[in-house]
């Protein structure tokens, strides 16, 4: 039990880090329109609508990364896509998605847990690319053929020794701390659906499979 709670503590943590950025931008934009030169004014505008856009998109993937909704079975593959896109679009990476099956990406449904796996490994890979780069998604959802791959490509991949043994060790020797809270709840997330974890490191590459 106190590990359940320790790892609340540390997301809790690590979420509040990453709205702090945005919301301290908006709470700086209201200031500015306070300011009696209408010359701050658009500037101030301008700040609070990025920083708002970027508020809203990392509450929604970390809602689904993080939290869990027992009346919700799947989520489309457009809808993923969505969550990525808005989440990383300042960001200097791309992505190369699996193609759909049926008529669109809404008619491809992804498992919840298999949604919250993928969405850390996506975190954790472009966390290694640290001058961007391009991030290849695959996504394999058959009983007897299940499996998710996320592979990172650029200029360099650097990938701390703590991440590494946070996504491979038995969950039940790992040491959390905010360093390797991400790496930890990705691993439960595997364990927890049976699976485990690999990984593929190079001096421009990283990939986690999950199988």
């Amino acid at each position: 039990m106190e590990d359940i709670f320790e790892l609340s503590e540390l997301l809790m943590s690590r979420l509040c880090h990453d709205l702090a950025g945005p919301v301290g931008a908006i709470n700086n934009g209201v200031e500015l329109l306070k300011d009696p030169n209408p010359a701050f004014h658009t500037e101030s505008i301008n700040l609070i609508e990025i920083s708002a856009k970027e508020a809203v998109a990392r509450l929604l993937y970390f809602r689904q990364a993080y939290g869990h909704n027992k009346n919700q079975s799947g989520i489309s593959l457009g809808a993923i896509k969505d969550l990525v896109k808005n989440f990383y679009i300042n960001k200097n990476l791309t992505f190369s998605w699996p193609e759909a099956h049926g008529d669109s990406d809404s008619m491809q449904l992804i498992k919840v847990e298999m949604v919250r796996l993928l969405l850390n490994m996506i975190l954790i890979v472009s966390f290694s690319l640290i001058h961007g780069g391009n991030i290849t998604i695959k996504i394999k959802t058959n009983k007897n053929d299940f499996g998710l791959k996320v592979r990172g490509e650029g200029k360099a991949a650097k990938v701390q020794e703590y991440i590494k043994k946070g996504l491979v060790s038995d969950s039940k020797e790992t040491v959390m701390d905010s360093k390797n809270v991400q790496a930890y709840l990705t691993n439960m997330l595997a364990i927890k659906i049976g699976k485990k974890l690999t990984l593929d490191i190079g001096d421009s590459h990283f990939e986690i499979l999950v199988s």
